[in-house]
């Protein structure tokens, strides 16, 4: 998959090894991190679906927006990706395999994935840590400006 312009390079965690090989037994959990929006560039869309079959554009569509919304892989049994995207489990299975061969899904031990949607969540994880981090180095400085009088700052007044 060509790199995003849109997406800041992030290291490439622990979905693949010192290698650059997909660790198979990866478990992807951003539940912290979970937005209810998707950051969605139509060019990145239409250059990653570029020669697909419409079913699999589709199912592939569904599959990723699931992968956002739930924060983690999909471990669902055929039949229930199946009706998610709105075809039958032998179709869902042909398009499945095209995905995976060229590259688009990853098959970890533990559901679905997709290495984009794992940029997405260590880029989201990276902005909460720094927004943390600076939050807490505010308050510090607040602190020593203003003095510790043994309150915090959220403390009402009497």
């Amino acid at each position: 998959m060509p790199q995003s312009k849109h997406i800041p390079p992030t290291d490439p965690g622990p979905l693949r090894d010192n290698n650059n090989e997909i660790d198979l037994s990866y478990v992807p959990d951003f539940a912290h991190c979970k937005l209810p929006y998707s950051m969605w560039y139509q060019n990145d869309f239409l250059q990653g679906v570029r020669g697909m079959r419409a079913i699999e554009i589709g199912i592939y569509t569904v599959l990723i927006n699931e992968m956002y919304d739930r924060a983690a892989a999909l471990d669902l049994p055929i039949k229930r990706l199946a009706r998610m995207c709105g075809t039958t489990p032998q179709a869902l299975n042909s398009a499945l395999e095209n995905l995976i061969e060229e590259g688009k899904i990853i098959r970890l031990e533990c559901g679905l994935w997709n290495e984009k949607v794992q940029k997405i969540f260590v880029h989201r994880k990276k902005n909460s840590e720094a927004n943390s981090n600076a939050g807490m180095s505010s308050a510090e400085k607040r602190n020593k400006i203003n003095g510790s009088n043994g309150r915090s700052l959220s403390d009402r007044s009497t």
